[in-house]
């Protein structure tokens, strides 16, 4: 979505879009989706009192993930930003800062632990992203990240409708490990986009996620070397 977005080159329909997108996190915070995955990642979260930077960090909406921490909550949309000052500006140990991922505002080793969830997928050069995370990241620091499979019904849909411009990539964990990553923990969840999982009850979306195969989303934790 954002690799679509940043196509346009203007601040103005960035804005107007991810104020769309800002309403639609704002349902699924509250619901099935969300919680699975605090529930999911939450054993990921290191537990020493660190520095987290959450990037693309939208409405803050993997706060209770990192709420024992230090937070830098960073993301480029004004009205990302907008959304975060209201929910925790004058908040202790938060930090909220506009700027892009790909170009981070920050020293090398200077955090010691990087959220990139629900974000890789919408950038076709992902590595870039992380590459960047892991300039900033000390040395046995993590990232934790989500991408979506190649072979998924997420990867189908916005393939067939041109809904969301996903980039899943075969090869990612040898391009992780190439570039001095060791990937420590990793699992797949969700067999739907995360917007079905609005329209239909928490037992259906339950029993859904039984299925053990062409499951969209793959969760890492990985360790910078």
């Amino acid at each position: 979505m954002l690799a679509f977005l940043q196509r346009t080159r203007t601040d103005k329909y960035y804005n107007q879009t991810l104020r769309r997108i800002f309403t639609l996190w704002e349902k699924i915070r509250k619901g099935y989706v969300y919680e699975k995955t605090l529930e999911l990642c939450r054993p990921l979260v290191e537990t020493n009192n660190s520095l987290v930077l959450d990037v693309g960090a939208g409405t803050g909406r993997f706060y209770d993930l990192i709420k024992d921490h230090e937070v830098i909550f960073l993301d480029y949309a004004e009205v990302m930003i907008n959304a975060l000052k209201q929910r925790f500006g004058g908040k202790e140990r938060v930090s909220i800062i506009r700027g892009d991922g790909r170009f981070l505002p920050f020293k090398e080793s200077s955090v010691s632990f990087v959220v990139l969830l629900r974000f890789l997928a919408h950038y076709e050069d992902q590595m870039s992203i992380i590459l960047e995370s892991k300039r900033v990241l000390r040395v046995g620091g993590y990232i934790l990240l989500d991408k979506v499979k190649f072979l998924c019904l997420t990867t189908f849909l916005s393939k067939l409708f041109r809904i969301v411009d996903f980039h899943p990539s075969r090869d990612f964990e040898r391009v992780l490990v190439e570039n001095g990553f060791v990937v420590e923990k990793k699992f797949d969840y969700f067999f739907l986009p995360a917007i079905i999982y609005t329209f239909i009850p928490r037992v259906l979306s339950r029993i859904v996620d039984t299925i053990p195969f062409f499951r969209c989303r793959r969760f890492y934790k990985v360790r910078k070397i």
